[in-house]
């Protein structure tokens, strides 16, 4: 993953865990699923919080770990019953195949009066991401028929061969530059607006007899691109996510009831 990406990603979570942390009133217990590279869990480790964290092993920040981030496969939180007063997770929800299983293993391994927090992307981020997908196809496809290229001999065949190079990259990502990635584990990239809405999250965590103790946007605006690069700095975000909407949400839920 680029390099400017990561920092510019690492500055927005540390905005959101600065907001969960608000919320979260314990210091011990805390175990944080789908952890990556440990980047949150070492953050809030070094604010006192004693807290543990999982991914699976196929994470894409499997390989920049700078906190022990232990791995496990997906399905079976590898902790005794009742270990934890508090399970985090931060743009993880959407990610989850089996919420059924999922759910019953948090339930599990929270103790009795325990919590969950999570964060997710919004319709908004959804939105503005597919948005800025279309920006950056433009600006790329404008760095390949505009780039300056060095004087060659032979003008006319490096020129014909650069076409061709051209045509056929189009043609090799022409489905991808028409239609964005798909973000989560459902749906298209049309139909996560709905998937991130906060009318689906809240009727997701009744589905699964979840109590919903508090909820709240958080008040900064970004995309999954890094369209102005870092230009935009937190204030402006948060000035934007007035008027073009928050990107991500704050859900604290109780265990499952009944």
């Amino acid at each position: 993953m680029d390099n400017s990406f990561l920092e510019f990603l690492h500055k927005i979570r540390l905005f959101e865990i600065d907001y969960v942390l608000k919320q979260l009133k314990i210091t011990d217990s805390i175990l944080e699923i789908g952890g990556g590279a440990g980047f949150q869990a070492n953050y809030i480790s070094q604010l006192g919080y004693n807290i543990t964290s999982i991914d699976i092993e196929s994470s894409v920040y499997s390989d920049n770990k700078i906190f022990p981030v232990h791995i496990y496969d997906g399905k079976n939180i590898p902790y005794p019953n009742q270990s934890f007063k508090v399970i985090f997770t931060s743009h993880v929800l959407e990610h989850i195949t089996d919420y059924e299983n999922f759910y019953k293993e948090c339930d599990r391994v929270l103790k009795k009066d325990g919590i969950m927090i999570h964060v997710v992307p919004t319709s908004t981020w959804r939105f503005w991401t597919t948005i800025a997908h279309y920006i950056n196809v433009l600006k790329l496809l404008r760095k390949i028929f505009f780039a300056k290229t060095k004087k060659v001999s032979q003008v006319n065949d490096s020129e014909n061969h650069k076409s061709s190079q051209k045509i056929s990259w189009i043609r090799r990502n022409i489905i991808h530059a028409l239609c964005p990635p798909v973000h989560g584990e459902q749906g298209s990239f049309l139909s996560e607006i709905y998937y991130f809405s906060n009318h689906y999250w809240l009727n997701h965590f009744r589905k699964y007899k979840l109590k919903i103790l508090y909820k709240q946007k958080i008040p900064i605006f970004y995309t999954g691109y890094l369209i102005f690069g870092k230009k935009n700095s937190l204030k402006n975000r948060m000035i934007k996510s007035k008027f073009l909407g928050s990107s991500s949400q704050l859900y604290l839920l109780s265990k499952a009831i009944g």
